[in-house]
C-alpha cells in the first residue's frame, strides 16, 4: 500500500479529542503509526503518559523533553528527569472522513 512503509511496524488508530487540532489532526481521524521510524524532533508521535496512548509533538533538547499539544487550551507535558518516555510510533499520515 502506497500509505504504509513498513508493513509489519504499521499499525492503524482513530484519534480522540483536540489536543492536536491546529495540527490538523481531529477528532476521529485515522492515524496509521509506524514504530520501525526513529522519532526525531518535531515529529507527531504516539506516546504512553500515564498509561495512556496520547498524540504530541515531540520537542528535545538537553536537558528538556516534552510533548507539546498543538492546540494552546491544552498544556505541553514536560518529561522530568528519571521518567521514562516510551514513545509507540511515528504518526505518518492522518485519514479524514469526507462524510458525516
Amino acid at each position: 500500500m502506497m500509505l504504509i512503509r513498513h508493513p509489519q511496524a504499521t499499525f492503524a488508530m482513530r484519534a480522540a479529542g483536540s489536543t492536536m487540532q491546529a495540527a490538523g489532526i481531529n477528532d476521529g481521524d485515522v492515524l496509521l503509526v509506524d514504530r520501525a521510524i526513529q522519532p526525531s524532533n518535531g515529529s507527531v508521535v504516539i506516546a504512553v503518559f500515564e498509561g495512556e496512548l496520547i498524540c504530541r509533538r515531540l520537542w528535545q533538547q538537553p536537558g528538556e523533553t516534552k510533548l507539546q499539544a498543538a492546540s494552546p487550551e491544552h498544556g505541553d507535558i514536560v518529561i522530568g528527569d528519571g521518567v521514562p518516555l516510551e514513545v509507540w510510533g511515528v504518526v505518518t499520515t492522518v485519514i479524514k472522513s469526507l462524510t458525516v
